[in-house]
């Protein structure tokens, strides 16, 4: 120890005083002093081992607010959920009503939804989760394996059908005119029919299918432009069969044939395909149920007014060639020859397309264009 002279008058009180602290500690204290520090030293390692890993029950807790917030979030969802639903059915059903500044009604993507698959559809396919999940919409998969042989085989039989109607009726029938002679006026009819009833009529059909790429609307308007050209090729040839029927001296009846009245039941059905297709899907445009409805009817039509019109025409060869070779026709002349030749590849033009337009894997699938909310109001 210090000697308490050397140390001051603050030193010699702390020295004395620590000394007396030291003189009457016993061993007891000595131990409790050393169990305190212990215990404050277990202490302060309880703490540090408690801020890395938390109790049960803080766990517990954390689950619990966890759970809470997660209930928070699925309500807020279906809630929304039950919100889109009432929307979407209120919109079909027309009791809510989507319009613009000035009243004009704004189509939505439901309309292309309607047009494609139905809503009533989707949500029958909604109640199944497991194949909501999966995203399967029970659709074909696309498969163009084959798809562009098939058509080009088939434009080839088309346009070779077209080709060797125009060289019987110019070559072996007489060429043509028009009421200067009502003969050769004639040979208009089986041309144009060819050319407008059949081939154009089927393009229009493929067009779906052929330029799959390009946009719905756009090839709804060459769908609508083909039918009309194909039209007007169709009155052209129905006038120059009536004139060469009713200016011929004398005159010829019209309308007692078999080929006469599916030719002409042909032409009244493509007519009424174009009018009802015209107001339905391009102006002024129906309701997205209303059309989804409407579409198979429209496919289902087109195609029959196709097929009697290939029937049509192979009547009307078959009339043409007994009326002109009569007994001939038994010694296979190169004319009836011709004739077999391009009622054959009328069949065959008639089943490749068939093909083409019924076949699952060469359905054309929607574009991101046709999904879009199209707030022009136009698809």
């Amino acid at each position: 120890m210090e000697n308490p002279i050397c140390l001051g008058r603050r030193g010699f009180i702390k020295y004395f005083t620590e000394g007396a602290e030291e003189a009457f500690k016993t061993p007891g204290d000595s131990q409790r002093l050393d169990r305190e520090s212990d215990w404050e030293q277990r202490k302060r390692v309880e703490a540090l081992r408690r801020a890395d890993h938390p109790p049960k029950e803080s766990y517990r807790m954390c689950k619990i607010k966890k759970n809470r917030s997660e209930r928070r979030s699925s309500w807020r969802i279906l809630r929304g959920n039950c919100l889109l639903k009432e929307v979407i059915e209120g919109k079909i059903e027309g009791r809510i009503e989507v319009t613009r500044r000035r009243g004009r009604r704004r189509k939505k993507m439901l309309d292309d939804l309607g047009d494609r698959r139905g809503y009533f559809h989707l949500k029958e396919k909604a109640q199944d989760r497991i194949k909501w999940r999966n995203c399967d919409m029970d659709a074909p998969q696309q498969n163009l394996e084959g798809f562009i042989t098939t058509f080009g085989v088939a434009q080839a039989v088309g346009a070779l059908t077209v080709i060797l109607v125009t060289v019987w009726a110019g070559h072996y029938r007489g060429g043509f005119a028009w009421r200067s002679n009502v003969d050769l006026e004639f040979n208009w009819h089986p041309v144009l029919m060819t050319f407008g009833m059949i081939f154009l009529y089927a393009n229009s059909i493929m067009i779906y299918r052929a330029f799959r790429n390009n946009r719905k609307r756009r090839l709804k308007v060459a769908h609508m432009l083909i039918h009309v050209i194909a039209f007007i090729l169709v009155v052209i040839g129905l006038v120059a069969v009536f004139d060469s029927h009713n200016l011929k001296e004398p005159p010829i009846p019209n309308l007692y044939t078999l080929h006469s009245w599916i030719g002409l039941s042909a032409v009244i059905l493509f007519a009424c395909q174009w009018a009802s297709g015209f107001v339905t899907f391009f102006f002024p445009g129906l309701q997205s149920p209303l059309r989804a409805t409407y579409m198979p009817v429209h496919v289902f039509f087109g195609l029959a007014g196709f097929i009697a019109a290939v029937i049509a025409a192979l009547l009307g060869l078959t009339e043409k060639v007994l009326w002109t070779l009569n007994t001939n026709y038994a010694k296979l002349p190169a004319e009836g020859i011709l004739i077999n030749f391009i009622g054959v590849l009328l069949v065959a033009f008639a089943g490749l397309v068939m093909y083409l337009v019924t076949e699952p894997r060469f359905k054309r699938q929607p574009l991101p264009e046709d999904e879009m909310l199209l707030t022009s109001g136009r698809e």
